[in-house]
């Protein structure tokens, strides 16, 4: 049985900010409006957040599956890179999804993404 992979992309990265008002569209609201059409029909879940506490390591987006390793990964190039960067995120959120564990091996990750990665944090173990 296949978990369906969620991935959480932050909306308020890469924010410009004018007298403590967000000004404009963010360069995650734009990662996550091209992951939306990328995303679609491959089982991936794609959620916005308003803030993956990242903020020194904007864009941040991080994915995660029920009994699943989780990633979290930030210094995304959502402006200048912006098509490599959906393009790598939708690779490793396949990967992640297709694993059974959800664990990427470092040379398995796109290239991109392998000195992206924030953390890994291990699968909850069901408490019986």
């Amino acid at each position: 049985m296949t978990v369906n992979s969620t991935l959480f992309v932050c909306t308020t990265c890469g924010s410009t900010w004018e007298d403590g008002k967000r000004i404009g569209t963010s360069a995650g609201e734009f990662l996550f409006q091209d992951l939306q059409s990328a995303l679609a029909n491959t089982g991936v879940t794609l959620q916005s957040v308003k803030c993956l506490s990242a903020c020194l390591n904007a864009c941040a987006v991080a994915i995660t599956a029920p009994g699943k390793f989780s990633y979290i990964l930030g210094q995304l190039p959502a402006q200048d890179q912006r098509v490599a960067t959906v393009q790598a995120l939708v690779q490793l959120a396949q990967s992640h999804l297709e694993k059974s564990d959800g664990f990427v091996p470092y040379g398995e990750r796109p290239e991109l993404l392998k000195n992206r990665i924030l953390g890994r944090i291990p699968p909850l173990v069901p408490v019986n």
